[in-house]
């Protein structure tokens, strides 16, 4: 595979937003080396900036087509690394044309691939979670808090596609991780909360309930939780 200054100043010029030029560089360099890998990207990408995602799409299907030719050249991991590369790219191309099921394949084989990037784990993710793959969406969701542990957001999602399987006991940590994470989040307190209370653990339930009173007039369904679960507990009048 060629590495040169002009595959170097094509990058750059898309990376500027030059999307003309970096078209030509790129161009040029397939014109010499018609199984250039990295150049097939970058004309993907260059496609895709410039709305074109259907003629992206073209590029990076040829560019995994040319990819085994490469792969007496790298070693292992940068073999992998542009596998999934491309496969991301395209992933991104297929959404932006709202062909799901295409753009799910792509971010998937880019997983398998490995190792997970959290931006390839995060776009599985939600189109699994759009296309009603819940158990799919939790595997991912998982993968991505695993790589991200920090990420409330990941914890968050994963708690809440749980509660929506009803598999409240599951849901509580994570979402107690979210709500460590991110103790100003009132969807993590809200969703921790109910879980809490549905899996009859009415007084742990009681303190998530409590910060939800800050915001009552936007949680209503906050204040009937909270009403439901002091009631096992005896308070009747407060419930």
């Amino acid at each position: 595979m060629i590495r040169n200054d002009q595959l170097t100043a094509a990058q750059t010029a898309l990376l500027a937003g030059n999307y003309q030029q970096a078209e030509t560089l790129f161009s040029d360099i397939l014109d010499k080396d018609p199984r250039n890998v990295l150049a097939l990207d970058g004309l993907g990408v260059t496609h895709c900036k410039s709305e074109n995602p259907t003629k992206g799409i073209e590029f990076f299907l040829e560019a995994l087509r040319q990819v085994p030719f490469q792969e007496a050249e790298l070693s292992e991991a940068e073999f992998r690394q542009i596998q999934v590369r491309l496969c991301y790219h395209l992933g991104v191309a297929h959404r932006s044309q709202g062909s799901r099921e295409a753009a799910i394949e792509a971010f998937r084989t880019a997983v398998e691939l490995g190792p997970p990037e959290p931006d390839v784990l995060i776009n599985l993710a939600q189109l699994q979670f759009e296309a009603d793959r819940l158990q799919d969406a939790v595997e991912s969701f998982h993968k991505l808090s695993e790589v991200q542990p920090e990420n409330a957001s990941a914890w968050l999602t994963l708690g809440y596609i749980l509660t929506l399987q009803g598999k409240f006991t599951d849901s509580i940590p994570p979402l107690e991780e979210a709500c460590r994470l991110d103790p100003s989040s009132p969807d993590a307190c809200f969703f921790l909360a109910e879980s809490l209370r549905k899996v009859e653990r009415f007084e742990d339930s009681l303190p998530y309930y409590q910060r939800m009173l800050q915001v009552a007039m936007e949680w209503p369904q906050a204040v009937h939780g909270y009403g439901k679960a002091l009631i096992p507990l005896g308070s009747l009048e407060d419930g």
